[in-house]
């Protein structure tokens, strides 16, 4: 347990962490802060609502702003109160400690039992939540909320999605990288050159080209598991990786997973669901090759080669199509 007023022991990693919960999670998400709102508080929940908004994600930050402070905030970006947190939320928590609900405003969080992420710069935080950073030596926790965008985030979201850079140069930004569309290139420059401050947006993005074809596979060789092929994000491979440990206690994965743009849907699913089926194999490989699959190799026992064929048609859906692949029974000795 790390304490009062220590210092993060590891800063990065639990910025990362806090990257990984909110960009994981698919439902809405709420960002509140404590209650008679100061500068701090107000600049970490826009920072963090903007930036997870302009992933397309569905965020309410219900905060009251003082008087002092009303220019900040545009104009919808904040709602009133929240009597209710919606279904299958995540609430993140900024500037103030999530496990103190009577000084947390816009929603209560009494009898919450979702996840929590909290980013706080106050010694006296108890360190309790999902996902959390909390850092004394930090003068505001807006600034920890840059290094989360500035670094964990770009890490994060570079993943998958095509990365975008600005460089500013004064009044000026120079915007690059790639868009998943044309439209969504014009709407990233039309978005920059319309925020405050920004005298000239210059250069431009190109539209990204997805990954073709879009191939991974998992190769069973012994006691050894080798994990090939493009995957979406690092939270997709890590996922590959424990999947292949959890089907094959005690075996060594080799991952060789890469990052790529243009996964098909249910991409993450469906490598869950063949990663599955290794134990089954003595030797042999589960490939992906966009919406196409198989399996092939020597089946464990002969009971396995008949549940393979089971396996195998039971995972053709979703889009996804079995190609006909070599598979074998094992060898009988003595026979």
């Amino acid at each position: 347990m790390t304490a009062q007023n220590a210092a993060s022991p590891d800063y990065t990693r639990d910025l990362r962490q806090v990257a990984r919960t909110l960009l994981d999670h698919t439902g809405p998400i709420v960002v509140v802060s404590h209650e008679n709102p100061d500068g701090d508080a107000l600049g970490s929940v826009l920072g963090l609502t903007r930036a997870l908004r302009s992933l397309g994600r569905d965020v309410t930050a219900p905060m009251t702003v003082p008087r002092y402070l009303s220019f900040l905030p545009e104009t919808g970006e904040l709602s009133g109160p929240l009597d209710a947190l919606p279904d299958g939320a995540l609430v993140a928590v900024l500037d103030v400690d999530n496990n103190d609900p009577a000084r947390v405003a816009g929603v209560t969080l009494d009898g919450f039992g979702g996840p929590v992420v909290n980013v706080d710069h106050h010694g006296t935080n108890a360190r309790r939540a999902t996902a959390l950073v909390v850092d004394p030596a930090r003068p505001a926790t807006a600034m920890m909320i840059a290094d989360l965008l500035d670094d964990s985030w770009d890490i994060r979201v570079c993943e998958s999605r095509p990365r975008v850079e600005r460089t500013p140069d004064g009044r000026d930004v120079t915007i690059s990288g790639e868009a998943l569309s044309a439209d969504g290139a014009a709407r990233a420059i039309a978005r920059l050159r319309s925020e405050f401050g920004i005298r000239r947006a210059l250069g431009g993005l190109s539209q990204v080209v997805a990954q073709q074809p879009y191939s991974w596979s998992a190769s069973r060789q012994g006691n050894v598991v080798s994990l090939n092929g493009f995957v979406p994000d690092e939270s997709s491979a890590m996922a590959n990786v424990a999947a292949a440990g959890t089907a094959l206690p005690g075996v060594r994965v080799d991952d060789r997973q890469r990052l790529a743009f243009g996964a098909p849907p249910g991409f993450q699913a469906m490598t869950q669901a063949v990663l599955a089926q290794l134990p089954r194999l003595s030797s042999g490989k589960i490939a992906l090759d966009d919406a196409r699959f198989c399996i092939e190799g020597t089946a464990a026992t002969p009971d396995d080669v008949l549940a393979l064929q089971a396996a195998t048609g039971a995972l053709a859906r979703d889009g996804f199509q079995a190609v006909p692949c070599a598979l074998e029974a094992p060898v009988a000795t003595p026979y």
